[in-house]
């Protein structure tokens, strides 16, 4: 089964601690085949548009977590999971993407900050 968009039932925003960083959006993609790296794009593109990014920040967000996707995931021929969350910050608004069953040692999990981007967002 593959997952993929907005995940509605994880939508609305809430405080992980006080004084701390505020999970705006998620979603979660399974990846296993190139066909998947699609829907990982598609994934990353409504995240980041349901929040307002121009179109250049959603560019960048979807290249990042597409070469994630594939180096840990297409090129090993290995199943895992994409994890997105945006998150607001003082500043900036953070998008992480946490791969999850990676192969040992790779690097995982990648964060893009966007400036300026936190004043745009709804609650």
């Amino acid at each position: 089964m593959i997952v993929s968009g907005i995940d509605s039932s994880r939508t609305r925003a809430r405080r992980t601690e006080p004084g701390s960083a505020e999970i705006v959006r998620t979603a979660i993609v399974r990846v296993s085949e190139p066909a998947h790296l699609c829907r990982v794009q598609a994934a990353t593109r409504e995240l980041c548009r349901s929040v307002g990014l121009d179109e250049g920040d959603v560019f960048t967000a979807v290249i990042a977590v597409s070469e994630l996707a594939h180096r840990l995931f297409i090129e090993g021929a290995r199943a895992g999971r994409v994890e997105l969350e945006l998150v607001r910050r003082r500043s900036a608004l953070l998008l992480e993407a946490r791969a999850e069953n990676a192969p040992p040692g790779a690097p995982s999990r990648i964060e893009l900050s966007f400036r300026g981007a936190a004043g745009t967002l709804c609650s």
